[in-house]
């Protein structure tokens, strides 16, 4: 515990000193309990873990047994226990606050789907600005984001050439969401996909957008983050809700550190 509390000191100390409501310090040590937690802090919770490697799946503030054992398995891989207490989701949130600052982790928007999803603006840029719907990818083009337009011909085609491609010993991953796709496999050399259509509300002829996601090696986590937070709507940025449960409880764990 000791070390788990400098490293929230060390990451938090440049805050502005907190308010703190009268609460007990014990609720740090307590397991860990979504209950008291809005949806949006549980996506944060969610976007945390997904990018420490921990959890893979999606980042829809929902909490179930996935979710519980990805928390399990960070705090047991990063503080040897496996038990997880509300002091490791504060924590994990010091991360992806770092994480967020050092990519610049921001929602993407596209009212014309509409859609959203996170992205690291930080190491990706910007390809066909003349494009409504763009094309991301970082210098070395370990991780490309590409979202097209098609009609469900060109959709259905689109996946079907993606699943022709797939190699490697992890299985190929195909659902539907909504009534619409999402293929996920590996390409040679380590590459993985993530394939995602939405359908497009405007009355237009092209009916589809597809999200496709690469990552090389060493991009996985980033991939799955970005795979993870797409949505079919528009969403304000991520981010812990100002005042509430999970704000107080970090900046509770400040106050009991600096006090």
């Amino acid at each position: 515990m000791r070390a788990l509390a400098l490293v929230l000191l060390l990451a938090l100390s440049a805050l502005p000193a907190p308010q703190v409501a009268a609460q007990s310090y014990d609720s740090l040590d307590r397991a860990f309990d979504p209950t008291p937690m809005a949806p949006q802090d549980l996506r944060m919770i969610q976007a945390g873990l997904t990018l420490t490697g921990d959890y893979n799946g999606l980042i829809n503030g929902q909490w179930n047994s996935r979710s519980q054992d990805a928390l399990g398995d960070y705090a047991r891989r990063t503080y040897g226990t496996g038990s997880p207490r509300m002091i490791h989701g504060a924590a994990l949130m010091v991360e992806w606050a770092r994480a967020a600052a050092l990519d610049d982790w921001r929602t993407l928007n596209l009212p014309e789907v509409p859609l959203s999803l996170i992205l690291p603006f930080g190491p990706l840029r910007r390809e066909g600005y003349g494009d409504e719907f763009p094309s991301f990818s970082n210098r070395d083009e370990t991780l490309r984001v590409s979202i097209s337009r098609s009609g469900k011909a060109g959709m259905q085609s689109l996946h079907r050439r993606l699943k022709a491609r797939h190699t490697g010993e992890r299985p190929f991953y195909e659902t539907e969401l909504s009534g619409l796709p999402i293929s996920s496999g590996t390409l040679r050399g380590g590459r993985r996909y993530y394939l995602r259509s939405l359908r497009i509300t405007e009355s237009s002829g092209l009916g589809y957008a597809n999200v496709l996601i690469e990552s090389g090696p060493g991009e996985h986590e980033r991939g799955a983050l970005i795979a993870g937070s797409i949505r079919p709507r528009l969403s304000p940025e991520l981010d812990v809700v100002r005042g509430g449960y999970l704000d107080r409880l970090i900046r509770l764990a400040l106050d009991q550190l600096g006090g």
